[in-house]
């Protein structure tokens, strides 16, 4: 009997007002694995922006493919794994020996509101980024 590619599907939204289209990227990668004889290893998804480099379930995906418990991962966009740095996961992959796989290259447009979210939360970060060096300057110039 041949052996079937063991693969994990990681999906992520950014916000919890967006748990339908949670439910919709796991319907379509299962139904994507189902079609194409993979065995869903290790099935990943969360709620956490996609530019938050400390996402609980990116770094469960990226240590179980350390240890080699799947060879693929099949995710819906690249914009799923990440907003910034796709470039450096898809480097830390291919050392670990594990594909990225994207079922469907084209732009899905509910995720419209998702980068609005996203482009928020940058807007907040920087925003804090700035206070800070503000505060201490400020701190500086007291002593």
């Amino acid at each position: 009997m041949e052996e079937r590619p063991r693969v994990a599907i990681y999906m992520r939204i950014a916000a919890k007002k967006h748990l339908s289209y949670l439910e919709k990227q796991k319907e379509k990668l299962c139904r994507y694995c189902q079609k194409k004889g993979y065995e869903v290893a290790l099935e990943v998804a969360e709620i956490a922006s996609g530019i938050n480099e400390k996402r609980k379930g990116l770094q469960r995906l990226m240590n179980a493919a350390k240890r080699g418990e799947f060879e693929k991962i099949v995710v819906e966009s690249k914009d799923r794994l990440a907003r910034f740095g796709v470039s450096y996961l898809y480097a830390y992959f291919i050392k670990c020996g594990v594909k990225i796989e994207i079922p469907n290259k084209t732009k899905d447009w509910e995720q419209t509101e998702e980068l609005i979210d996203d482009l928020v939360s940058m807007v907040r970060f920087l925003t804090n980024k700035i206070y800070e060096l503000k505060k201490e300057e400020t701190y500086d110039r007291s002593n």
